[in-house]
């Protein structure tokens, strides 16, 4: 006995004859916002009806409202009479038939709508599936890129919910009334993610969903130190899921890191086995917080950036993911590319397009390099500057040698670029080295968050 199973292709669709009938019905009626209605629940899609009957009808109250006219048996029966369309359409009886169908149940055109979205959304999954499988028969493209597009299809089905992309500027007014209304009601408070510190927040309003964030450094200047402790804040603190992918340091690695951060204990001393007693309970406390958070870990190496979207797609999908984190952009490949310049292009614009479509923040760590006159660049493209939303830019300061200790040294953030046009704006902060950790250096008000440690 087979154990797959096979789709049988002589099936008809799923679809719901007599609710579409009904919402055509409704359209024909005195009641004038029914058209509005299926529109805005259909994004004025005709295919959303499956009677080819429906979508000629439908095709015609768009035009008619389009056109200024009004919409009834009469001007419907009219249009579609001088396209030569009337027999198909099911003619006279069949527009009457509608009208009485919806006559006395108006106020079920939600219920109706409801219904047939639904069949189309089953006939889309139909559609996605099928074109799949044909593409495996053909062997169309590597497997990876072919379970990368079947996902992004499925994802773009799971999210559809009927509502349309474009909405009436009296809608967009209202929403941005409430927003307006909620800031006043924050009391300052920030309306994305908090990242742990204030200042940071305070000029950024937080990480906000669709935003690509890079922070870029030079090589152990603290940028993964940095990231995680902004996951750190996000997983306990806020105790929602994040997602790290970690191209450079095992998970090991970063959740040893992530215990001495959170429990207060010197890193030094664990690598050297010089722990102190008061050392162990500390520990053990952070180990709990840890493993009780949804911190998500993948470490594979040599990861593309097709491979890692897919990934993020699944944790966002299974775990709910609010925020994600690469580490760092020059690990991740993208093959096919021309060079290495064109690669990281592509790599980038993988990390801003991933943001978009999962509508989640995504963190995304990258190197610096110097040139022979002393100038800094985004090591290997300039693209990951371009493409990223926010571009802040980690570095000692002048008087970095000056004010450091061997517990702790200044730092500053600089805010290179932002979409709230907070840029060119430092963020003064204390590394404290044996923890690994960053906390602001002390409390700024804004104008005081503008002047950098060596000014």
């Amino acid at each position: 006995m087979r154990g797959d199973h096979a789709v049988n292709t002589d099936r008809l669709p799923p679809h719901d004859a007599a609710s579409e009938m009904a919402v055509i019905g409704c359209q024909l009626s005195p009641r004038r916002d029914s058209i509005s209605v299926v529109a805005e629940k259909t994004r004025s899609d005709v295919s959303v009806f499956y009677d080819l009957r429906h979508q000629e009808i439908q095709r015609v109250i768009y035009e008619l409202t389009d056109a200024g006219r009004s919409v009834d048996i009469i001007s419907v029966q009219s249009a579609l009479k001088n396209k030569n369309l009337l027999d198909q359409a099911g003619g006279i009886p069949y527009l009457s038939a509608a009208q009485d169908a919806a006559e006395f149940l108006e106020s079920n055109l939600e219920e109706w709508l409801g219904i047939i979205c639904g069949k189309w959304m089953l006939r889309r999954a139909i559609l996605i599936a099928s074109n799949f499988v044909g593409k495996v028969y053909d062997d169309e493209g590597n497997i990876t890129d072919l379970m990368d597009s079947f996902e992004r299809d499925v994802l773009a089905l799971r999210q559809a919910n009927g509502n349309g992309d474009m909405k009436p500027i009296r809608q967009i007014v209202s929403e941005a009334l409430v927003d307006i209304e909620a800031i006043f009601n924050r009391n300052g408070g920030i309306s994305g993610l908090s990242t742990g510190l204030i200042d940071l927040d305070k000029e950024t309003d937080g990480l906000h969903g669709g935003e690509y964030i890079l922070i870029a450094a030079f090589p152990s200047d603290g940028k993964t130190s940095l990231a995680m402790n902004i996951v750190e804040h996000v997983i306990l603190e806020l105790g929602l899921p994040v997602g790290v992918f970690s191209a450079e340091m095992s998970a090991l690695s970063l959740v040893k890191r992530s215990l001495c951060s959170v429990g207060r204990v010197n890193m030094r001393d664990i690598r050297q086995g010089r722990m102190c007693d008061g050392d162990f309970p500390r520990l053990m406390t952070a180990s709990g917080r840890l493993s009780g958070s949804k911190l998500h870990i993948d470490d594979t190496s040599d990861m593309t950036i097709q491979t890692m979207r897919s990934k993020a797609r699944r944790m966002v999908q299974q775990h709910g993911v609010k925020l994600i984190v690469a580490d760092y952009a020059q690990l991740f490949s993208s093959p096919g590319a021309e060079n290495r310049t064109n690669e990281l292009d592509q790599v980038s614009k993988g990390f801003k397009n991933m943001a978009k479509e999962l509508n989640v923040p995504v963190i995304v760590l990258s190197q610096l390099t110097e040139d022979a006159k002393g100038n800094v660049h985004l090591k290997g493209a300039r693209a990951l500057g371009e493409d990223a939303d926010g571009y802040w830019h980690l570095k000692k300061p002048k008087d970095f040698e000056k004010n450091s200790t061997p517990e702790s040294a200044p730092m500053e953030l600089w805010l290179r670029k932002q979409r709230n046009e907070a840029r060119g704006i430092c963020i003064n902060l204390t590394f404290l080295k044996t923890y690994t950790r960053f906390e602001q250096a002390s409390k700024f008000t804004q104008e005081e968050s503008r002047n950098p440690h060596n000014d």
